[in-house]
């Protein structure tokens, strides 16, 4: 896997706390076809708050919010899949605020059924320690002493799919980093709708969780990660992996190695992943 991409173009899903005035029109993955994804506008309402109005991905929990090229591992959670892949990216208004450590989003997008008969709403809330999480997973790039981003955030698409409402749910989550220690933690309650949509359950909702741990090393060189998710699912699903990153420059350009080990209740696997980022960023 070969990922291209120039992170000097961010868009609302990557600079979470709006500070960033360059705005993407046009994202890929740098081996399919190239595909709209961020295309918006923004003004100041007050000192402390911006209007958002264009497309842009549901912003419910950061480890959706994270750029593709500032990942840990190579895939998201399953959490953050959801919440990233491309019907995530939605028209839309937003509202965001910053107050010192304080940060929040209010966002109403048009829903999963890409009709007007729905409408998608998120609210998300952050609090952020020291320097925060700084918009990417892992240690690399992070502040001495310790610095984190504790999030709570809720969903809820009224769109109608199949007859009912296409779910909701809460989020919570935490990136911290200590030195060369970084540990990401998220949780998601998801009601029985969008349990059966995101994780394929029947009749339950569902309470999926993660866990990342990773330690930075060699001078930011290298960097070693293990990660737990329990999928919460009708099948019992849960995926065990370990990742090892060489960053040739910072997360500009990186390889990563990942082993994933899957188990359900009627299957299990494991899955072998290299990768190699290429792309156009300072060393962090």
């Amino acid at each position: 896997m070969v990922r291209l991409e120039d992170r000097r173009l961010r868009g609302l899903r990557e600079d979470g706390r709006g500070r960033d005035e360059r705005v993407p029109a046009i994202t890929g993955d740098g081996v399919g076809a190239f595909g709209l994804r961020d295309a918006w506008a923004r003004t100041n309402l007050t000192d402390q708050l911006q209007l958002y109005w264009g497309q842009y991905k549901c912003p419910l929990v950061a480890s959706g919010n994270v750029g593709d090229g500032r990942l840990s591992f190579i895939d998201r959670t399953r959490i953050g899949q959801l919440f990233s892949a491309p019907g995530a990216y939605q028209p839309g208004a937003a509202v965001v605020g910053d107050f010192d450590a304080f940060h929040f989003k209010l966002a109403v997008q048009n829903g999963a059924d890409s009709a007007a008969d729905g409408y998608g709403i998120v609210a998300r809330a952050e609090y952020q320690v020291g320097e925060g999480a700084k918009l990417h997973e892992g240690a690399l790039g992070a502040a001495q002493g310790l610095n984190a981003t504790f999030g709570l955030g809720y969903f809820q698409d009224d769109s109608q799919i199949a007859g009912s409402d296409f779910g909701s749910a809460w989020a919570a989550d935490a990136y911290v980093t200590y030195d060369a220690f970084s540990l990401h933690a998220e949780i998601l309650d998801a009601d029985e709708e969008l349990a059966s949509r995101a994780l394929g359950n029947t009749t339950d909702d569902a309470t999926p969780y993660s866990a990342t741990a990773g330690y930075l090393f060699g001078e930011g060189k290298y960097e070693a990660l293990v990660r737990y998710q329990d999928l919460d699912n009708e099948a019992d699903a849960t995926i065990v992996g370990a990742g090892f990153n060489y960053y040739v420059n910072g997360h500009a350009t990186k390889w990563q190695l990942n082993a994933s080990k899957y188990d359900d209740d009627a299957i299990d696997g494991t899955i072998l992943q290299l990768g190699l980022s290429i792309g156009v960023d300072s060393p962090h």
